[in-house]
């Protein structure tokens, strides 16, 4: 019997139960945002309402759909407009060009991790214009402030991608937080910390020594 590889590439999420599947039907432990919700690094709901969570998956669907050339301008809700006219700033300034693999546009990628029974979604994987290069990178759609622990979730995504294979040619992976305004306007946050990966393993290996013991984990997908 073949054994499972370490990282499964675009796993089924499953809405209803917002909850990624592995290969076998079960669904992972816990996404990286959840992991890191877990150990109180990451505490989204700590500062955004219901609303303002619905706004941010309405402007990742509008990006999307941008990105996929899919999206008619006259269907825009106007309040997403201005975030909107900040990603499409953001790709002609930085010559944003999305990863293309097997066919397919690299946008909303999904990865699994079946050694730290996590998964996660990569915003976009793609080639972009830092530091005056043509840089590989992992690329992150957020609003509002840019957290250290952004860093720390991007370094993840990373990971899941050098380790997927994907990109054999592409040994170094860039993290980049593109923080999108209202009034049309973006800011560029490059991730260097390299501790970022070790707080991300550090996080993975206490969740995994609390479910071997017993301890309940806080799901959160």
């Amino acid at each position: 019997m073949p054994s499972e590889p370490a990282i499964t590439i675009d796993p089924p999420f499953d809405a209803d139960a917002h909850c990624y599947l592995r290969p076998d039907g079960r669904p992972y432990g816990g996404s990286v945002t959840g992991r890191l919700k877990e150990f109180g690094l990451y505490k989204a709901e700590a500062f955004y309402t219901d609303y303002g969570r619905t706004r941010g998956r309405l402007i990742h669907l509008v990006t999307e759909l941008d990105d996929l050339d899919d999206l008619a301008d006259d269907s825009v809700d106007p309040a997403l407009s201005g975030y909107l006219a900040a990603w499409r700033r953001f790709k002609v300034e930085t010559h944003f060009e999305v990863a293309v693999v097997n066919g397919r546009l690299c946008v909303e990628r999904r990865y699994g991790d079946n050694e730290t029974d996590t998964a996660g979604t990569a915003d976009r994987l793609g080639y972009v214009q830092l530091r005056g290069m043509r840089r590989f990178a992992v690329v992150d759609l957020k609003r509002g402030a840019a957290p250290a622990v952004y860093g720390v979730q991007l370094a993840a995504y990373a990971d899941f991608v050098r380790r997927s294979g994907e990109f054999p040619d592409e040994p170094l992976i860039e993290r980049v937080g593109v923080h999108l305004a209202e009034n049309g306007t973006y800011q560029l946050h490059p991730y260097t910390d390299r501790n970022d990966l070790k707080v991300w393993r550090a996080v993975t290996t206490v969740s995994a020594w609390k479910r071997a013991n017993g301890i309940e984990l806080g799901r959160a997908a």
